[in-house]
C-alpha cells in the first residue's frame, strides 16, 4: 500500500455518524421502546428483532441504489420497523409505530456526541488549508442540525444530506454535489468514513480515495472479496483520531 499523506489531496469528506459523531446505538434505545408497547416479554424477541431491523433498513437503501424509487430515511426506517415486528410476530397500532419513528428520529440528534479526539484532528486539517465537507444517509435535515449542537459546524464548508439529492451512499449522486461544492476533483478529495458499502464502495467507485473507519471489527478481505479489488482503502483505521499521526 502506498504511503499515506493528507498532502496530496484539496479536500477532505466525512461521513457524519460512527465517524465525526458518535450516535450511541440510539437505534436500540427506540426499539426497546417499541417492543414495549408490544409485548410484556421483550428479552425473548429483542435479539430476533434488532437483526431483521439492521437488514430491512439496509435493504431498503440498497433498493434505491439499484434504482427503485426514492423514500426519505425516515419512511425506510418506518417500513423497517413494521416489517421486523411482523417477522417477530408481533402486532401494534400505527399510532405506535409513528411515535416509535418519531422517537428514532428525535433520538438520533439528542444522543449523539463528538466521537474522540475529532475536533482537534477537525481544528489540525483546518489549519492546513483542506477544504472539509460531510456526506450522510441519515435523516434530512439533521447533519446541520447536529454539527450545530455539537459545535463542528465551523469546520465545514459543503453539506450533503440524502434529500438534497434524493439518493443514498454509494451512489454517485451525493459525491458529485459535495465536489460541487468544494470545487476540486474526484481525484483530488479524499473521503473518510465507517460504513464499507455506502461509504469505501461509494468513494471509490466515484474515483476518490476513501479512509475506512473500521470501529467495529469488520475483515478488510472480506469487504474486498464481496466487493471488489478496486474498493481496497488506501488507509484503515481504528478511530478518526488515529488519524492526527499522518498530519
Amino acid at each position: 500500500m502506498t504511503e499515506f499523506t493528507f498532502s496530496k489531496y484539496r479536500a477532505v469528506v466525512f461521513d457524519l455518524d460512527s465517524t465525526l459523531t458518535d450516535p450511541h446505538n440510539y437505534p436500540l434505545r427506540a426499539s426497546m421502546w417499541l417492543l414495549e408497547q408490544c409485548t410484556d416479554d421483550v428479552e425473548s424477541v429483542a435479539d430476533e428483532y434488532l437483526k431483521h431491523l439492521v437488514v430491512n433498513y439496509r435493504r431498503g437503501i440498497r433498493e434505491i441504489v439499484e434504482g427503485a424509487p426514492y423514500r426519505t430515511p425516515l419512511e425506510i426506517v418506518k417500513r423497517a420497523m413494521m416489517e421486523s415486528l411482523e417477522a417477530v410476530g408481533l402486532n401494534v397500532d400505527d399510532s405506535v409505530i409513528e411515535e416509535g419513528t418519531r422517537l428514532f428520529k428525535w433520538l438520533h440528534v439528542e444522543t449523539s456526541t463528538v466521537s474522540s479526539n475529532v475536533e482537534r484532528f477537525l481544528q489540525k486539517l483546518q489549519d492546513t488549508g483542506l477544504k472539509l465537507g460531510v456526506i450522510t444517509n441519515s435523516f434530512e435535515k439533521h447533519l446541520q442540525v447536529i454539527l450545530t449542537k455539537l459545535d463542528l459546524l465551523k469546520y465545514f464548508s459543503c453539506f450533503v444530506d440524502s434529500g438534497d439529492v434524493e439518493a443514498f451512499k454509494p451512489m454517485s449522486a451525493p459525491f458529485n454535489l459535495i465536489v460541487d461544492c468544494l470545487g476540486t476533483k474526484a481525484v483530488e478529495t479524499l473521503f473518510i468514513g465507517d460504513e464499507y458499502y455506502a461509504d469505501i464502495v461509494g468513494a471509490t467507485s466515484f474515483g476518490m480515495d476513501a479512509i475506512w473507519v473500521n470501529n467495529r471489527g469488520g475483515d478488510l478481505d472480506e469487504m474486498i472479496s464481496r466487493y471488489g479489488e478496486d474498493t481496497r482503502p488506501i488507509l484503515v483505521v481504528n478511530a478518526v483520531a488515529e488519524l492526527e499521526d499522518y498530519l
